[in-house]
């Protein structure tokens, strides 16, 4: 359909509204194929047919976001502070991690004001590490955080998206045994912590 769509496009006799109607419609083609490829991974991540035996190392995930990122962070006047303290090793899928990862920090950035700031920090909490992502966007009343990891719930209907990102960090965190941990203010920001429940700090 979308084929037929674009040939559709090199049509020179076609009018401006048979344009725009062509246009439209192969936007929503592009929408659905994310809605069913978002689904898809979340459906193959619950059924475990991932390998998950690569060495990750979370600093170096979150400084190649902020280069992947910086466009976008930059277009916002946001302040991306990397406070990050520890060299930590975690066993798992790097490319879920890295989309886990990805779809908090561009929260962090659809749901911020101009000017914000968005803090990456680690440690350990009861021999666990954790990392923390905080913004200081519009945060998100109780009744939000207990609904955001549900698919196709979104915090604003003002901004763009399925409300996929966070059902899919979700799907990831578990399959990885990890624990997310969410506070957040109305109108002063959110802080996903997230904490490794399998893996201790090494004496």
């Amino acid at each position: 359909m979308k084929n037929k769509f674009e040939n559709l496009l090199q049509n020179e006799s076609l009018n401006d509204n048979a344009v725009d109607k062509i246009a439209s419609s192969l936007k929503t083609l592009d929408m659905l194929k994310k809605i069913i490829n978002n689904l898809l991974l979340i459906s193959r991540i619950e059924n475990n047919q991932y390998e998950a035996n690569e060495v990750i190392n979370f600093h170096e995930i979150v400084n190649g976001l902020y280069e992947d990122l910086q466009d976008r962070i930059d277009d916002k006047g946001l302040v991306f502070s990397n406070k990050m303290e520890h060299d930590f090793n975690f066993t798992g899928n790097k490319t879920l991690l890295h989309i886990l990862l990805y779809n908090l920090v561009t929260n962090a950035i659809k749901y911020n004001k101009e000017n914000g700031s968005i803090v990456v920090s680690d440690g350990f909490l009861n021999q666990h590490y954790y990392l923390s992502i905080s913004d200081s966007g519009i945060g998100m009343n109780e009744v939000q955080i207990e609904n955001i990891f549900n698919r196709f719930t979104r915090i604003s209907s003002d901004q763009d998206g399925q409300g996929l990102g966070l059902a899919i960090a979700e799907s990831i965190a578990s399959f990885h045994h990890i624990d997310i941990k969410v506070t957040s203010i109305p109108n002063e920001g959110t802080t996903f912590y997230y904490c490794s429940l399998l893996v201790k700090k090494l004496n």
